[in-house]
């Protein structure tokens, strides 16, 4: 059965809006490494070592992904979660890292030196996925590296998956977009069959794969997408080769200088490099495009305080149950019994208090940071003291 080529393409419009976000990114970043950069592929050649769901194999495949975006000199922290026994990490001093309940991945900057990625445990079944899991992860740091982190989170979500093709890692990120997998086996005479069906990242696959065309059409020695690809994006990346503009239109429409000359770079290469010095410019529109991508602002370097706030659920758990208590017993135990309330309300409050979440205060940021962190991986900003009052200002 042939495949309706409307479906396998973006809109006109959102064609458009993946251009003009390109383009910006390449504005920020410099398109070198996007025109002449290694695309990575899932092969012997960039991944050699056999894949394991192991810690040591994870940590091991997250390293090199870090070496590939220029980011080896960091330190990493690898922790691996179940996402159907929900918990919360412990740093060194007790205190709660909370993890996303909805999120196959989760990474943020400890300081300069050090970053944690944490990653579900129910994701390792294909080292293409994981690859293309990490990689999105990576993408966060290497933006964060860069100052380079929307206001907006949707959008920056969306954002970093541009990155992620930016740095190389397209391929597996549009695989990771949309997986069908079937499997079947034998038991005694009975043949049993299934199929799985999966979505990751935040764009779609049809964005994928017509951002895909567009760095195939455009590299100095990109090579061939196409095996790589499973059947449904291999599809969409055909449909979106055939419906690109004209290379000279598009490279007018992403700001590129059709006089510039750049060397490719092979994957071998590229742990050497380090992302560009970039001074982004922010969007002051009032529309919120499906592109936001008007930066936090920059505080590199400026100290900044640090807010500690309790976490105020469990106060109104308490406050609610004392009260639904109250309301039911008032009338046959006694008026005393309407301390109860005050005291699971008490209770809540002290338990807030005991586990605490920290923001930064640092101008038009107000990121959530870990405990320890003494640097903001949204802002730049390095932490001064914490305080425990969000009007605090430095001395």
């Amino acid at each position: 059965m042939a495949l309706d080529s409307d479906r396998l393409l973006p809109t006109k419009d959102e064609q458009d809006a993946l251009i003009e976000a390109l383009g910006r990114l390449l504005e920020r970043l410099g398109p070198a490494r996007f025109l002449a950069g290694p695309i990575f592929l899932p092969s012997a050649r960039h991944f050699p070592e056999p894949f394991t769901p192991t810690f040591a194999e994870v940590r091991r495949l997250a390293e090199r992904i870090l070496a590939y975006a220029s980011l080896e000199r960091l330190s990493l922290r690898l922790e691996l979660f179940d996402s159907a026994d929900p918990h919360d990490l412990l740093d060194d001093a007790g205190e709660v890292i909370p993890l996303p309940r909805d999120a196959a991945a989760w990474t943020t900057f400890v300081d300069d030196e050090h970053a944690l990625i944490a990653i579900d445990l129910r994701e390792l079944d294909a080292q293409d996925k994981v690859v293309g899991i990490l990689a999105h992860e990576v993408s966060h740091l290497y933006r964060l590296s860069a100052s380079l982190t929307a206001i907006d989170h949707d959008a920056e979500e969306r954002l970093t998956d541009l990155t992620s093709l930016y740095l190389g890692f397209g391929v597996f990120a549009a695989n990771n977009a949309y997986r069908y997998r079937t499997a079947g086996e034998v038991v005694g005479a009975t043949a049993f069959s299934g199929w799985s069906e999966s979505q990751l990242g935040y764009l779609p696959p049809r964005a994928w794969c017509f951002l895909l065309a567009i760095q195939a059409a455009l590299h100095l020695a990109a090579p061939d997408l196409h095996p790589h690809l499973d059947p449904t994006q291999r599809a969409m990346f055909d449909a979106a080769r055939a419906a690109l503009p004209a290379l000279d239109e598009l490279r007018l429409r992403l700001g590129l200088d059709p006089d510039a000359a750049y060397t490719p770079e092979a994957a071998d290469d590229v742990a050497d490099r380090r992302p560009a010095d970039t001074s982004p410019a922010t969007d002051e529109a009032e529309d919120r495009p499906l592109f936001d991508d008007r930066i936090v602002a920059d505080n590199q370097g400026r100290p900044v305080l640090k807010l500690r706030q309790p976490r105020i659920g469990p106060a109104f758990l308490g406050a609610f149950l004392g009260f639904a208590v109250g309301m039911v017993s008032s009338e046959t135990l006694g008026a005393a019994l309407w301390l109860i309330p005050t005291a699971l309300a008490l209770l809540g409050w002290k338990l807030g208090q005991r586990l605490p979440f920290y923001q930064c205060l640092g101008r038009d940021c107000g990121a959530v940071v870990p405990r320890e962190a003494e640097r903001c991986p949204a802002c730049g900003g390095r932490f001064r003291e914490t305080v425990d009052d969000p009007k605090a200002m430095l001395d």
